[in-house]
């Protein structure tokens, strides 16, 4: 599997953990049995589910990091999709050394423009430069 199509696996992993309020064990169950069934909405791999778990058992962490770097706004206030987003994105910036802080932004802008609505693309884009450019200093 590419890079891209396991970050999109783990995205929709995060998407659906977020939506339904399952734990991570819940989530990948059901991601398994419905690729089992040949449901086709996905494949899962290695990477995929690293990703997913990790996010997912970081995301107070990752959220309290978007929270930072909104203005006006709360994490409860940003859509499910634009949230899955930003927190793999962040986690990719954050712990994945084989990451490079641009690749990860660039990522969590395809998946929003793929989707989201448009107005959430430079949402995302935005916190997640300004949470790279706070890295730099």
């Amino acid at each position: 599997m590419k890079r891209h199509e396991s970050r999109e696996a783990a995205f929709l992993l995060i998407f659906e953990s977020i939506m339904t309020g399952e734990s991570a064990e819940e989530t990948l169950q059901t991601a398994k049995e419905c690729e089992e069934l040949g449901c086709g909405l996905f494949e899962l791999d290695a990477r995929s589910e690293m990703l997913f778990r990790n996010v997912y058992e970081k995301r107070e962490e990752l959220d309290a990091c978007i929270q930072q770097h909104l203005t006006g706004w709360t994490v409860a206030r940003i859509s499910k999709v634009a949230l899955a987003a930003l927190r793999l994105a962040l986690y990719e910036m954050d712990y994945c050394d084989d990451v490079d802080a641009d690749v990860a932004i660039s990522e969590a802008v395809k998946l929003t423009e793929a989707y989201a609505m448009k107005e959430e693309v430079g949402f995302v884009n935005g916190v997640l430069a300004s949470a790279a450019k706070a890295r730099k200093q």
